[in-house]
């Protein structure tokens, strides 16, 4: 079941996605400095850690971009499903990197998220 609701939200993000145009990212566009997001953190980075979580889950949580308790054990659910060590919640390069991976990247969001690239 979580498997075809994945399926489904990913190949409606693509849709959507790739209408807006926003699965084209350079590397012009990368933000490898940006900061680690962890409980308190709030902004254009956990809105888009919230919409990601979302589009892999379905409408889990509020995409208020306030990164409270709801957001961090969805990543930490994210972070153990996608095999993204260590399964602690905290938005950090390797988990940025699976997030924007997971949705086949996003322009928009690869600016605000940590990344190593």
């Amino acid at each position: 079941m979580r498997s075809l609701r994945l399926k489904a939200g990913l190949a409606a993000a693509a849709v959507t996605a790739g209408t807006l145009g926003l699965l084209t990212t350079t590397a012009a566009e990368a933000r490898p400095g940006a900061p680690t997001l962890n409980h308190g953190s709030s902004g254009s980075g956990v809105w888009c850690v919230q919409r990601i979580i979302n589009l892999n889950y379905g409408e889990v949580l509020e995409e208020d971009a306030k990164y409270g308790s709801y957001t961090k054990a969805w990543v930490k659910r994210f972070q153990e499903d996608f095999k993204v060590k260590p399964y602690d919640g905290v938005v950090g390069k390797k988990t940025g990197n699976a997030l924007l991976n997971s949705v086949g990247g996003d322009s928009y969001c690869y600016k605000h998220l940590p990344t190593t690239r």
